[in-house]
């Protein structure tokens, strides 16, 4: 078995020159370290020949190698998934754990394939709107409606929380309704109802996906009536 520093060798292009990018550069600078290692059947044992233990280059940096880079994402994992947690980009929790520790061994896209993982934990092989469902029925804060047509497919959704009630119930004289749109790949509209305090200051009172073929506005009139008001 030969052993070779894996910056040995020569870089070998397999496209057209002509078309190369330019700016690029290869980790292969000719290393001359070469080992051979082995297996002698007379003992049953294997035995390491180093034939040139020279190197021509330096120590790589610990952010080469994967095995470092594991055990920093390890350490760091609760800190990188609170802040996960709280819609913090990848990049500006890469660009927060630099200011930390400038020479930690993390790279973005450790951060970025640790949350994919997550997410796949997290779905369970479930979609993401039996995943929204199951959570607004687990959680008794979130009051929801919704509708599906014949092959059992979700055509609407409304939801809110009490406490956007509670306040919509204090201040119940001005409304501003908006749709966000391409904001999935269902190509269902996030209707956005927003409420104003006497303060000025804004509160949301509900959301809202819907198929644009549907008429939302009166869906949600047929919903709201069916949502227990808290009483003031």
């Amino acid at each position: 078995m030969f052993l070779h520093c894996d910056r040995g060798g020569t870089y070998r292009t397999r496209v057209n020159e002509d078309f190369r990018r330019s700016g690029t550069a290869s980790r292969q600078v000719r290393c001359p370290f070469d080992a051979v290692l082995r297996h002698f059947v007379a003992f049953g044992g294997w035995k390491l020949c180093i034939r040139n233990a020279d190197h021509n280059h330096g120590l790589a940096p610990p952010i080469t190698h994967p095995s470092l880079r594991k055990a920093a994402m390890k350490e760091h994992n609760d800190e990188i998934r609170l802040k996960a947690r709280t819609g913090l980009q990848s990049t500006k929790i890469m660009r927060r754990l630099r200011e930390q520790d400038p020479d930690i061994p993390i790279l973005t896209r450790d951060i970025l394939n640790d949350r994919q993982h997550q997410r796949i934990k997290f779905l369970a092989s479930r979609t993401l709107i039996q995943v929204l469902l199951y959570t607004l029925q687990d959680n008794e804060d979130w009051v929801y409606q919704y509708q599906t047509d014949n092959n059992d497919k979700v055509t609407a959704l409304f939801f809110n929380h009490r406490q956007c009630l509670e306040l919509l119930c204090l201040n119940p004289f001005f409304l501003v309704m908006d749709c966000t749109y391409k904001t999935n790949k269902y190509k269902m509209p996030l209707l956005q109802i927003i409420g104003s305090t006497t303060l000025g200051s804004m509160f949301f009172v509900a959301f809202y996906f819907f198929v644009l073929r549907d008429c939302g506005v009166i869906w949600i009139r047929l919903a709201l009536p069916q949502i227990n008001v808290p009483e003031h």
